[in-house]
């Protein structure tokens, strides 16, 4: 590699990182608590990066990069933007949604909307989000016993996980129809999750699905197979959001195609 091309590399790393503020990690992970975590998957450890409104269930990045969240009754079954390099936050509007107490966040590159799942006193229901005001549109009732993660993979399909805690048993991964809320499939994960929390993510640059666990694990879910795989401890034991903290691969090929076009024009 000549000296050009080295320093257009260095180039795009220090901008890639800057998109992100002071985050260091692959992810961002919230919890119950008011919690805002960086966590760099292998490290073992989940950071400190500041402190978010409490009682969220679910974060995730719309496609331009702005970090949200969505908190349960509690909280006002609030909507808020959130500051990803430190966790400074707005209140972007009430989701006017009855009394959510479970749930997450998934963003749907293919139509442009916020989707998110949630849980109330009786009954479980996939909505959309208006990022603009907050308010949620419910799509339709989901069969699920107590739905938490909530993804799409590359391929457009929208995936939850039912931790089944309210009966004891081990939790199944579902595909969701978008359009009704209605369970298409459905397969054990083969772990007992032993609480309600979680959150799930897909790994932009490898396409890989996660899922940071209230109990401080850390698994790769194979959506094709309805496999769960420990991977690594986070360490924050009321895990409720996980979303990937770094560039998604357009923004990265911009730079890196503004970097080379650089070059080119030097020699």
């Amino acid at each position: 590699m000549n000296g050009s091309k080295m320093m257009c590399v260095v180039a795009v790393s220090a901008l890639a990182g800057s998109a992100m503020g002071g985050v260091s990690g692959d992810w961002l992970m919230s919890d119950f608590d008011g919690g805002f975590y960086s966590y760099e998957q292998g490290s073992g450890a989940a950071v400190s990066i500041g402190s978010i409104p409490s009682d969220v269930i679910g974060i995730e990045f719309d496609g331009s990069g702005n970090l949200f969240a969505m908190t349960t009754f509690v909280g006002g079954g609030a909507f808020y933007s959130i500051n990803p390099a430190n966790g400074s936050w707005s209140l972007v509007g009430n989701s006017g949604l009855s009394q959510p107490i479970e749930g997450d966040l998934a963003w749907d590159s293919r139509s442009g909307q916020m989707y998110g799942c949630y849980g109330d006193a009786s009954s479980n229901s996939l909505y959309t989000i208006d990022t603009m005001t907050g308010v949620a549109t419910v799509v339709g009732a989901m069969e699920e016993d107590d739905i938490s993660g909530l993804v799409f993979d590359g391929s457009g399909r929208l995936w939850g996980v039912d931790t089944n805690t309210n009966v004891g048993g081990v939790a199944d991964l579902v595909e969701i129809d978008k359009s009704t809320g209605g369970v298409l499939s459905r397969v054990s994960l083969g772990i007992q999750i032993n609480g309600p929390l979680l959150g799930m993510d897909i790994n932009d640059m490898t396409g890989e699905i996660y899922m940071a666990m209230d109990n401080g694990n850390f698994y790769s879910v194979d959506v094709d197979m309805g496999l769960a795989t420990f991977v690594d401890t986070h360490g924050v034991f009321t895990a409720t959001g996980l979303a990937y903290g770094v560039p998604a691969p357009g923004s990265v090929m911009a730079l890196v195609g503004a970097g080379l076009v650089g070059v080119r024009r030097r020699r």
